[in-house]
């Protein structure tokens, strides 16, 4: 079974990944949209300041309710990936891990370095 996920892992895999994109499309627009309502100014990196439109109530109280919904889906996108983690390192040990991270070595005095070189792992192969 190395190598191989199951159909209901690669559905969750990638239903996660893309709903963790979205979360972090949709939570700095409706930041911004917050702070536009709390007339706060908005700097970006102190460079300069996004313009802010006219406030609208009701679009700053839908604002504030998808800025909470993604604030508590990013949590429990979050501990899913620390439980699929665990569930990969510790139940199935199927070395996922060790294949997302980068390839250690050990010098002469035994502490660990990253490999500058990436290595080449095949796709995961659905079952």
């Amino acid at each position: 079974m190395e190598g191989r996920i199951t159909c209901w892992e690669f559905v969750a895999a990638r239903c996660s990944h893309w709903l963790l994109y979205a979360v972090m499309l949709v939570m700095p627009i409706s930041g911004y949209i917050l702070a536009t309502a709390a007339a706060r100014p908005s700097p970006y990196f102190w460079l300069f300041y996004w313009p802010q439109p006219a406030l609208i109530p009701d679009v700053a109280h839908a604002a504030l309710r998808i800025h909470l919904a993604g604030q508590y889906a990013l949590y429990l996108l979050v501990g899913l990936h620390v439980l699929a983690t665990v569930w990969h390192v510790a139940v199935r040990r199927d070395a996922v891990l060790e294949r997302m991270l980068p390839q250690q070595h050990n010098d002469a005095s035994g502490r660990g370095t990253v490999a500058v070189t990436m290595q080449s792992t095949p796709p995961l192969r659905r079952t």
